[in-house]
């Protein structure tokens, strides 16, 4: 048996694994069974063997292989296919790969595969993110007014961040039941609010207090992943608010954010260039990729967003724009 595993959506992507291991070693724990976990790192000669060997002394073998499906090259994907057709009955193989389903269907490898079962999670949309929370609540025990979901959506920059906040909400909470003001208190933490100060610093020339707010939100042990996608998040906000013309309470609705960072974004969009703020959006979002391929990482690209975005105010002296293609 063959399954794959792909979208961008790393924790519904690691749940399902986990459900799958957990099937397996429920079925099997008592007649001898193996899990082995391989990266692609790994490399290709490892997996062929376990591939090819025989459970002499297992009832049954489970290989994860993590970014195989991206990671090989074409004649190498030819051969594990070829070895995936010859393995025993015994062994199954799960592949885990953290990409958008066009690049994966793209791949040598998903092409050669042979009627695999297919688990796609791309990222949840607004409004399904709402019933995945309220769900996921629901089976915590507890209940969310219909605003706590809403403020949990902006303070999260992630299904892995929603997880651990709707626990942590359902058993702090008053008969396990989540308001809007104990998001607000617990889970956003005024993150938010500190990412405007951090910004204002940046538009206003204060490039020292910029570096000092970031110093602080590390030193409180914000992820630098956590960082990048609140970071990312709000030049999208920015970017939207630069194009916008109406009144603070129209942009909030047709933003979804709340009333207070819809009248910040307004008067921040103001203070900045915008065809720099565009380069700044377009090598957040290419670094994103590199990110997932391993080739840079969330605390190097947090680097680089700052010096982009102090040549994105006005009061600082102009530089020519640095594009996302010429530091890498």
């Amino acid at each position: 048996m063959i399954m794959c595993i792909y979208g961008e959506d790393s924790f519904l992507c690691f749940e399902k694994l986990t459900q799958i291991q957990d099937r397996f070693i429920t079925k099997f724990a008592n007649d001898g069974g193996e899990i082995i976990e391989m990266d692609v790192k790994d490399g290709l000669a490892p997996v062929l063997a376990n591939l090819g060997s025989q459970t002499l002394f297992l009832s049954q073998k489970l290989l994860v292989l993590r970014d195989f499906g991206t990671g090989l090259k074409s004649g190498d994907s030819l051969k594990l296919s070829a070895a995936l057709e010859r393995m025993p009955s015994t062994t199954m193989v799960v592949f885990l790969d953290r990409i958008h389903e066009t690049k994966w269907k793209k791949q040598p490898l998903s092409r050669a595969l042979k009627d695999p079962h297919i688990y796609h999670f791309p990222p949840l949309s607004r409004n399904d993110q709402g019933e995945w929370i309220k769900s996921r609540v629901e089976r915590a025990g507890g209940t969310i007014d219909e605003d706590a979901i809403s403020c949990m959506i902006e303070a999260a920059s992630d299904s892995f961040q929603l997880f651990h906040f709707i626990h942590l909400l359902v058993y702090a909470s008053d008969e396990r039941h989540i308001t809007r003001k104990l998001v607000e208190e617990l889970a956003a933490g005024g993150a938010s609010d500190r990412l405007f100060h951090f910004l204002d610093a940046i538009f206003d020339g204060h490039r020292q207090d910029a570096l000092d707010l970031l110093k602080n939100e590390r030193m409180a042990g914000v992820s630098e992943d956590h960082l990048k996608h609140m970071l990312l998040r709000h030049v999208r906000l920015l970017l939207h608010a630069g194009e916008f013309a109406g009144p603070s309470d129209q942009f909030a609705k047709e933003a979804s954010v709340h009333p207070f960072a819809a009248k910040k974004a307004l008067n921040q969009a103001k203070k900045t260039d915008q065809d720099a703020l565009k380069h700044v959006h377009e090598f957040l979002f290419d670094e994103e990729i590199l990110i997932r391929e391993n080739i840079s990482y969330p605390g190097l690209t947090n680097e680089k967003a700052l010096i982009r975005l102090l040549s994105a105010s006005p009061t600082l002296p102009r530089r020519k724009s640095i594009r996302s293609s010429e530091v890498r």
